[in-house]
């Protein structure tokens, strides 16, 4: 729902922070107060908000006195004769860049530059529009910052140049390979290369055929071809064999990017269950409602001729901390849990999205009883946890 300028540049400087948070940690960290500018040019209903980290939900969270883009302060006025605004600009304003003051088309629309400290002069819409000294203009435009990350984004060209070397030799399965800067990757033919017997393939013919690589990440800027005079090889399989080229070198450059998990504070776990007939993945099932605790219950509570050979049974269950605050009493769900740990089910307590102090004093007095219960771990969706 958002236009692809605001998408490509939110998720760029979330890159960046990100980045430099990994490298330089806390006493490092610091946001350049261009970038939030920027950030805040794009779209904002009011300045920014730090939401749940901070803060409980409010009328503070939300923005009251308009639903659309706020942009930032641009210019302040300095007097107003007649219709004539004379403002001081407080940031760098470009041509085509938009300052708000009405609506619609009462909006004033630069014609060049502005720098920083300049005065700049502009025409309010007929009607009597008076503005006071030392009020702010807000720029709801920035036309060279959109401009900057359509060109970067949406109209460059995002190809990458690639070289490669071909080899045609009569016998052997034809070979391509192609390298752009460290990353390299060969593809070969499924048959052999043949010897012609009428017309030879062309190495013009050739060229043409490996230089389409139009949609693909990559252009061809160079090839180099070492060939039989008398090779032949299917125009279908020399496509076959530039897209298998094409995709396993898009796959070498994207594998060099993967992050790794860090050992020491991520753990994955293989759920697997020993039987007989080899591993047996086992069902993982999420507990929300009474409805869904009595279903399960009933489910497992079956003769075990019912499942039939191989059949996945449930070796997991996930129970929401509001199951304990229910019309059942925590005893009738006590009874469930005991019933499953007792058949060897994982047992999990699943706590609040969100943990604020009113949880924190129900989890206060359900300690005992939750501790009664013998659960297998607790599972957390978001890290903000404040047990004194």
């Amino acid at each position: 729902m958002k236009k692809p300028e605001y998408v490509a540049a939110v998720t760029a400087m979330y890159r960046k922070y990100v980045d430099l948070y990994l490298k330089k940690g806390k006493s490092g960290y610091a946001v350049k107060p261009e970038d939030r500018e920027n950030l805040m040019d794009l779209y904002n209903r009011g300045d920014s908000d730090t939401g749940y980290y901070k803060q409980h939900n409010g009328r503070e969270m939300l923005a009251l006195d308009r639903p659309n883009h706020a942009g930032v302060a641009a210019a302040r006025c300095l007097s107003q004769n007649g219709r004539e605004v004379t403002a001081q600009a407080l940031t760098d304003l470009h041509a085509h860049d938009v300052l708000e003051i009405g609506s619609g088309k009462d909006n004033y629309t630069l014609g060049k530059k502005i720098i920083k400290g300049e005065k700049l002069r502009f025409l309010v819409p007929k009607g009597g529009m008076r503005f006071k000294e030392g009020f702010v203009f807000r720029r709801i435009r920035n036309e060279e910052l959109i401009e900057s990350l359509d060109q970067k984004y949406r109209k460059e060209d995002r190809q990458e140049e690639i070289y490669g070397f071909l080899s045609l030799q009569v016998g052997y399965p034809a070979s391509f390979t192609v390298c752009c800067r460290e990353f390299s990757y060969t593809a070969y033919t499924e048959h052999a290369v043949e010897r012609a017997q009428k017309r030879p393939l062309e190495e013009e013919r050739i060229r043409t055929q490996l230089a389409k690589t139009g949609g693909t990440l990559f252009f061809l800027k160079d090839l180099e071809i070492s060939m039989d005079q008398d090779a032949f090889l299917p125009m279908q399989q020399l496509n076959s064999l530039r897209r298998a080229a094409l995709d396993g070198l898009r796959r070498e450059i994207a594998t060099a990017f993967y992050r790794e998990c860090n050992p020491s504070t991520t753990q994955v776990e293989t759920f697997k269950e020993e039987t007989g007939n080899g591993n047996l993945n086992r069902y993982s099932v999420f507990i929300e409602t009474e409805e869904q605790l009595e279903t399960v219950f009933s489910f497992l509570n079956q003769k075990e001729e019912l499942y039939g050979q191989g059949t996945q049974r449930i070796g997991r269950i996930a129970l929401d901390f509001r199951l304990f605050g229910t019309g059942f009493s925590d005893t009738h769900v006590r009874d469930r849990i005991d019933f499953w740990r007792k058949s060897g089910v994982e047992l999990y307590l699943v706590f609040p999205h969100i943990f604020r102090e009113n949880a924190q004093e129900w989890f206060g007095r359900q300690f005992e009883t939750l501790i009664n219960c013998q659960l297998t771990a607790l599972l957390f969706e978001i890290l903000k946890l404040s047990f004194s």
